[in-house]
């Protein structure tokens, strides 16, 4: 106690002097905020319904991560990694991708914008794995190889419900019990927070959603460090982002703007107005007095 007290408090003072952080952030400032931000070891839960854009803004979040110097192992296990990296594409150019192949027309710019991300996702120390129906013991096994070839800050885990365990795929309230179980061993084994995705039962789509709208809840509700549990707003370009559990900190909500054309997800200012990249001074700026 009296080595690792003291280098804590150490800890804090080159916290409040900025010149150490307290953990990684998701570039969402809103979000941020609340969790202060995703710390070393967290296991951290993003749920939604269907269609709502968690895995599109598990992977904003990754290009935040990654465009912050920090790097990302990616699992996916419900998207190949070239649909995962389309998506990428798309965010970080802020272009149509979608629309483009479907229409082989692209507007003015719109190459130059997608060169330039190209060029820029090079530099990215990003990671994409995409073996499907990984056990977690699988899961663990391979993160801890990868993360001993390089040095990833961040993991994410797409999506809960692809992964199984051998024996038990008859009984998916422990199957999903001895999965969370295995994450969380994994976070505090690597050092790193994790994101997993999941989805959340269909009653979670009626109003807001709640923890026990987590499949099989019990068991991720406790294990978990941070859940956010995201719902769509009465104005579609709009999502919630609710914090609705953190062990260590404060819960609360992020409104979130959803570009869904280029499937980008942006801040909103105190008026809800969408925050762009390049702007956030204005954001800081503006929220000094709450």
């Amino acid at each position: 106690m009296s080595n690792l007290v003291v280098s804590e408090a150490d800890r804090i003072k080159r916290m409040v002097k900025g010149e150490a952080t307290t953990g990684i952030k998701t570039g969402f400032m809103s979000l941020d905020r609340i969790l202060l931000p995703m710390r070393p070891a967290d296991y951290i839960i993003l749920a939604a319904t269907t269609s709502t854009g968690k895995t599109t803004l598990a992977c904003n979040i990754a290009l935040n991560v990654a465009r912050a110097g920090t790097g990302v192992l990616f699992f996916s296990m419900e998207m190949s990694r070239q649909a995962i990296t389309n998506k990428l594409l798309g965010i970080e150019s802020d272009v149509d991708l979608v629309t483009a192949e479907r229409s082989s027309w692209l507007s003015d710019g719109a190459e130059e914008k997608i060169n330039s991300a190209a060029r820029m996702m090079q530099k990215y120390n990003m990671l994409i794995d995409e073996e499907c129906g990984l056990t977690p013991t699988r899961l663990r096994t391979k993160a801890r190889a990868h993360m001993a070839q390089n040095k990833y800050g961040l993991i994410v885990v797409d999506d809960l419900g692809r992964m199984h365990v051998k024996g038990m795929e008859n009984d998916p309230t422990n199957s999903v019990s001895m999965i969370s179980s295995e994450i969380k061993d994994m976070a505090k084994e690597l050092g790193v927070p994790v994101l997993v995705l999941c989805q959340l039962s269909r009653a979670g789509a009626e109003g807001k959603p709640k923890l026990n709208h987590l499949r099989q809840s019990g068991a991720l509700e406790q294990d978990c460090d941070v859940a956010i549990l995201l719902s769509r707003c009465k104005n579609e370009q709009y999502v919630c982002a609710d914090v609705a559990k953190q062990r260590t900190g404060p819960i609360g909500e992020a409104t979130l703007f959803f570009k869904r054309d280029t499937q980008r997800f942006l801040d909103t200012d105190s008026y809800g107005n969408p925050v762009w990249p390049g702007t956030e001074h204005m954001y800081e700026e503006d929220n000094t007095q709450f």
